[in-house]
Order: structure tokens, then sequence, then C-alpha cells
């Protein structure tokens, strides 16, 4: 979800929702990696699809436990 908050004196655009609690634990799980950036498996392979084209070889980590995410995740670091 999506949306203004605010008033007319200070209005900022802002996201909530399960997607992007779930991107901040993604980059904090890469920091503690030490990579420059990762993904689910299913969304690396959506890119794909669409045409995405990786410019450097990636590795996948099956079964992945992030910080404060209950099920285990498969990732694909991308560099």
């Amino acid at each position: 979800m999506f949306g203004a908050v605010g008033d007319e004196t200070r209005l900022e655009l802002t996201v909530i929702g399960d997607p992007v609690n779930l991107a901040a634990k993604l980059e904090k799980h890469a920091k503690v990696l030490g990579v420059w950036a990762l993904t689910t498996r299913p969304t690396y392979r959506l890119a794909l699809a669409q045409g995405y084209a990786a410019p450097h070889p990636h590795a996948e980590r099956p079964g992945a436990g992030i910080a404060d995410v209950k099920a285990p995740i498969d990732l694909v670091i991308l560099g």
C-alpha cells in the first residue's frame, strides 16, 4: 500500500506492507552476507522471464534463514 502522509505543510509519500518489510529485511541480510544485492528466487525467475539478463554470474542460497522472517527463503545473490 502506498500513499501520501502528512498535511499541507509537510507531505511525504510512503509505502507499507509485507513486501516492503521483506525488502528491508533482505537489504539488511545482504549487508550481513557482504554482498551487493540479493533477491528471492521467485522474483529472480520473474525478472528473467521479463527479459532481465544478469551482468554477472549469480549464486543461489536455498532455504536461507533471514532475521525476523519465520520461514526459510530461497535467495539469489546478484553480486
